[in-house]
């Protein structure tokens, strides 16, 4: 008889799995990387890890999901403490200039930007991309422009969704840079340049 186990259980195994995973990947890159090199790891049998999940892929989407979901909650909560759109938008630029040095920060944009690459062949899980994008990112920054619209602090021809996806395009394009370069780019002073120029262009 197959032993009943916990749903906490079942969670805590698959968090383990998503940890591992997630080392794996940032060492050999995603492409790289495979089911077995986190069975080494984990010291979980492959049938194990397969019991949680279908594939590599199906590992990382988990891990995706659920930082972004976590992250996102609470960074709406955080832009509850300002009053103006332009400090909500300084802020978003801030919290990615905290991140600097930090490496485990810097495996995962490499693991991310893989997986975007990766997804990009796949039309289910570019269709997931493209819904999570909007979701979780274009939808809140988008929120944040039209509240300055309404207040008067950024300009009403702004278009939103444009200017949304300008914001985490020049922000997942910075990453990248660093993630690549570390040290030798000016991951900070560019992260000033930029809030700089598009706080301008808004107002």
């Amino acid at each position: 008889m197959t032993p009943v186990v916990s749903e906490e259980y079942r969670e805590k195994k698959k968090q383990e799995i998503i940890e591992h995973a997630l080392v794996c990947f940032a060492e050999k890159g995603f492409q790289a990387a495979t089911i077995d090199d986190i069975v080494k790891r984990s010291k979980m049998s492959k049938g194990s890890i397969y019991t949680y999940f279908q594939s590599k892929e199906d590992i990382y989407v988990a891990l995706m999901n659920e930082k972004t979901e976590i992250s996102t909650q609470h960074l709406k909560e955080e832009l509850k403490k300002f009053d103006s759109s332009i400090e909500k938008i300084r802020f978003i630029f801030d919290i990615f200039k905290s991140q600097a040095g930090r490496s485990n920060w810097i495996d995962r944009v490499k693991v991310h930007t893989e997986f975007y690459l990766h997804a990009s062949r796949d039309p289910d899980l570019r269709s997931l991309l493209i819904e999570r994008a909007k979701h979780y990112y274009i939808n809140v920054l988008v929120d944040v422009l039209e509240e300055g619209k309404m207040a008067g602090e950024i300009k009403t021809t702004t278009d939103s969704e444009i200017a949304a996806n300008l914001f985490w395009s020049m922000l997942d394009g910075i990453n990248f840079q660093y993630s690549a370069l570390q040290d030798h780019y000016p991951y900070e002073d560019v992260l000033e340049e930029a809030k700089a120029m598009y706080i301008k262009s808004l107002m």
